[in-house]
């Protein structure tokens, strides 16, 4: 199958991204496999998503079920420092730090503080320290 040769200056639209526009324009439409979540789901057995809109409206942590416990895979913009505070900000009251940019500061701070209650692995979506390894240490 040939690729339709593109004009000067101008870039191959993905797939994915032809997807996502028309998929913005009539969200209720079924788009090739495209499934809107509004609320918690279990994708297949042992693998789920919780509605967790610390960054954005639309944002989900995924729960795997392991042989080391529940995993959580933030879907908001953390490192471990914000499930995991330093001494000074503990002393503020404060169990953890909300994301940098938030939907609602206050709701932020509760909805981390429900992930981590939830689960027993922690994998933040943005923490530098997964970049450079091949697989996640146990306990993460």
């Amino acid at each position: 199958m040939r690729r339709k040769a593109c004009k000067k200056n101008e870039l191959p639209r993905s797939r994915a991204a032809r997807y996502q526009k028309e998929f913005s324009f009539n969200p209720d439409a079924e788009h090739r496999g495209i499934l809107l979540i509004k609320n918690d789901i279990e994708i297949v057995p042992e693998i789920s998503v919780v509605h967790t809109p610390a960054h954005t409206e639309g944002g989900l942590t995924v729960l795997i079920e392991t042989a080391e416990g529940k995993a959580a895979i933030t879907g908001f913009c953390i490192i471990d420092e914000n499930l995991n505070p330093p001494i000074q900000i503990k002393a503020m009251e404060m169990d953890v730090i909300p994301p940098g940019t938030t939907v609602n500061v206050y709701e932020a701070y509760d909805i981390l503080l429900k992930v981590k209650d939830m689960a027993d692995i922690l994998l933040p979506l943005h923490e530098p320290g997964f970049a450079s390894v091949k697989t996640i240490p146990t306990g993460a």
